[in-house]
């Protein structure tokens, strides 16, 4: 066998794998609803137009979540027998407590991973080996490798933006580059704002003809797998709307919901389910104001 064949076929186990890996992590780190979003801080260097936490990012009051919430978190997780936690944010790594928290978690054997910008890569160096997975949020930055980290994995984890994206060919280019280095996971834009409306790629129903692996998780969103890569479909609608399959999420105050803001929770306690899981089904207060309207309408008549 030649040089190049060789190369080749490490390559291919090597993509292999991480598929593998990407479909593992999908059945055991997202299909559960045994996990808890844990927002560590409001704090973050950038400012994405896209972010779902964007109007609640750089407040000054309660910028970061004390260590004693974080103890009411652990002892929340024991009794309600919850496995997995997300640390996030906000940027997380901002939080000066970052690793003692990290190792908090861990300590009480729970499975922990964290999103991060990787803008200040060597902190998150220093949580390897501490979580479990790293999920780094790509912006056209340079990114890490799994050849960097000995015991964590990672996952680079980016949005399908036209910027980003124009056609399915510039995807298929990217998970050629990447899928080499890390797992990859894929995420169409929570609608939030009219930007993310207008910037999603235009290729998703391509998408959907080449992917295989549809898998609902509990909470009832759907994932595809494309090109050996998970996709995170957040503009189909929900297979269904439970309430208690939501995972849990502590915010900044120490308070713990489904939801990650008290607006969203009052939103949850409308008895019309119809129109509760209409109003639940986006992010976007444009859109949501035009549901009630409808709503409103429709009762009048």
């Amino acid at each position: 066998m030649s040089t190049s064949e060789t190369i080749r076929n490490h390559e291919a186990t090597h993509a292999q794998n991480l598929k593998a890996k990407g479909e593992s992590m999908a059945t055991n780190f997202f299909g559960t609803t045994n996990h808890m979003n844990v927002i560590l801080t409001n704090q973050c260097n950038r400012n994405c137009i896209f972010c779902i936490a964007r109007k609640n990012t750089n407040k000054t009051k309660n910028s970061f979540l004390s260590l004693s919430n974080v103890e009411k978190a652990i002892e929340f997780c024991k009794k309600e027998d919850i496995k997995t936690i997300a640390l996030t944010g906000g940027e997380p790594t901002l939080h000066p407590n970052i690793l003692e928290i990290a190792k908090m978690f861990r300590s009480n054997g729970f499975e922990v991973a964290i999103y991060t910008n990787y803008d200040f890569s060597e902190k998150v160096k220093k949580l390897d080996g501490i979580v479990n997975r790293i999920f780094f949020s790509y912006y056209g930055q340079e990114m890490p490798r799994q050849a960097n980290f000995e015991n964590s994995q990672i996952i680079i984890t980016t949005l399908l933006l036209k910027n980003y994206f124009k056609t399915i060919a510039d995807l298929d280019d990217f998970i050629y580059k990447y899928r080499q280095m890390a797992c990859l996971l894929f995420t169409v834009p929570v609608n939030v704002n009219d930007y993310c409306e207008e910037q999603t790629c235009e290729f998703l129903e391509e998408i959907s003809k080449g992917s295989y692996l549809p898998l609902i998780l509990p909470d009832g969103t759907i994932m595809q797998l494309y090109n050996g890569c998970l996709i995170k479909r957040t503009d189909l609608p929900k297979a269904f709307i439970q309430l208690d399959t939501y995972s849990y999420k502590m915010r900044l105050d120490g308070e713990i919901s489904h939801f990650y803001t008290q607006g969203t929770e009052d939103i949850s306690k409308i008895q019309d389910v119809d129109l509760r899981n209409a109003l639940l089904s986006t992010h976007n207060p444009k859109t949501r104001r035009a549901i009630i309207h409808e709503f409103n309408s429709s009762k009048s008549k």
